[in-house]
């Protein structure tokens, strides 16, 4: 679905693709096309995500969210990146981290193959079973 939204500084473009699994969660990949007039995905990652999460009604940890960036000028090659929101402020998102995947991790992601729990740095992991949290 095209998405033509307000950025930062004028409007702006994206392709959503929107894919429900069988576990109820939501992966959305997000394609900027190279000739988007405005605000990056990137950029603007944190506030679209919580526009179509309101959209669809979604719980926060019923989002899965993944920026694609297409070969262009800017982007040698085509990238997939996992976004993990640590943070909210009211129900907004905040607090990106990006996490380089491949094609196939983002097909496993939809097929419900893997968590995203499952692609973060073993380090991570281990601290949130010690229940020191993220980012300590």
């Amino acid at each position: 679905m095209r998405y033509n939204y307000k950025g930062f500084w004028c409007d702006s473009v994206y392709d959503i693709e929107v894919n429900r699994r069988n576990d109820g969660k939501y992966v959305f990949v997000v394609t900027e096309p190279p000739n988007n007039p405005g605000t990056s995905v990137t950029d603007y990652g944190e506030h679209l995500a919580t526009a179509v999460r309101r959209q669809h009604g979604l719980k926060p940890a019923d989002l899965i969210w993944i920026e694609h960036h297409l070969e262009s000028k800017d982007h040698p090659e085509e990238v997939f990146t996992l976004v993990r929101f640590l943070g909210m402020k009211g129900d907004s998102f905040r607090s990106p981290v990006w996490t380089r995947i491949t094609e196939q991790v983002v097909k496993d992601l939809i097929a419900g193959l893997r968590e995203v729990e499952d692609l973060l740095p073993r380090r991570v992991k281990e601290r949130g079973e010690r229940g020191m949290g993220l980012g300590r």
